[in-house]
């Protein structure tokens, strides 16, 4: 199934922890988002509480199961609505000596006295912030499980972009299969055209020598030989039969269709290159046209 690199999926849900006596010991609010967008490899950012920082090895691990291609970034907040995991205590040393140094800064340079509760408090280093013993299993499993929900809306998100994507690459596959058809039939009946046309300019070049028919013929043949286009539409047919063999595997495609772009792409040119006839040509640019779209769409797919 074609996914697509960009997503966005989000989950928030009040989390209950019951104590030993069969109540509730804790209530917590637990938020989850993921979002991602295109990228050659697998980039996970997560941004979680400083306090919970064990979680953020934790989530990248469960978004490696989710995507192997594309920069994501998650975001995790826990706010505890009832009980408390952590203690804020003051620091009485530091903000000691922290306000004789307001004081003296006040007076050794006649300033203005602000000094107030508000502004003192301002300075976080006053603060101890201990994180309280907890049930941390708990707690990742309730963070795994908002997670898990965020996951589903950011996968479903992905798998309609890949729909998208993969009806319009279809269609433009079909397109350019319909073009090489064109190019081989008309490519069959100039070849005897061609044929013809590099005899005769060989006479014309040669002017009143006499040239051996047997050595025309043969040149002929090896200029007919170096237009031939069959090797390059067979193989180019091949290519577009093995796009849709490729985009039903049940797996990230995203690299093996851009190699195959590639691929027929340098068919593409080297028909291109071998043809003289501005029928052909036309269509060669038309082809060329809509296999650059794809390769802009496949840079999307994971």
């Amino acid at each position: 199934m074609i996914k697509s690199m960009t997503g966005f999926g989000r989950h928030r849900e009040i989390v209950s922890e019951i104590g030993e006596t069969g109540k509730i010991a804790s209530e917590r609010e637990i938020f989850a988002e993921i979002k991602s967008i295109n990228s050659r490899y697998l980039d996970i950012f997560v941004r979680a509480p400083r306090i919970y920082g064990f979680l953020e090895e934790k989530i990248k691990q469960e978004a490696a199961k989710i995507i192997s291609r594309g920069k994501i970034e998650i975001f995790i907040s826990v706010e505890e609505k009832t009980g408390s995991s952590t203690q804020i205590t003051m620091n009485k040393t530091y903000l000691e000596n922290y306000i004789d140094i307001l004081k003296k800064i006040r007076d050794e340079y006649n300033l203005p006295d602000d000094i107030t509760t508000m502004r003192v408090s301002q300075n976080r280093d006053i603060y101890n912030i201990e994180k309280l013993e907890e049930n941390e299993e708990f707690l990742w499993q309730s963070v795994k499980s908002v997670f898990e929900r965020a996951a589903e809306g950011f996968s479903g998100m992905r798998l309609t972009e890949g729909e998208k994507l993969l009806s319009d690459m279809s269609e433009r596959i079909k397109k350019c299969d319909a073009s090489v058809d064109e190019i081989k039939v008309i490519s069959d009946n100039c070849k005897a055209g061609y044929f013809e046309q590099f005899k005769q300019r060989l006479k014309d070049l040669a002017g009143d020598i006499v040239m051996d028919e047997n050595r025309i013929l043969t040149e002929a043949a090896i200029y007919a030989d170096k237009i031939e286009i069959t090797e390059e539409i067979v193989r180019i047919k091949s290519h577009f039969s093995q796009f849709f063999k490729i985009v039903k595997e049940n797996a990230p495609v995203g690299r093996k269709l851009d190699f195959l772009v590639q691929e027929i792409n340098r068919e593409i040119n080297t028909i291109g290159s071998k043809s003289l006839d501005v029928e052909i040509t036309n269509r060669v640019i038309e082809v060329k046209s809509d296999i650059e779209k794809i390769r802009e769409q496949i840079q999307n797919i994971e």
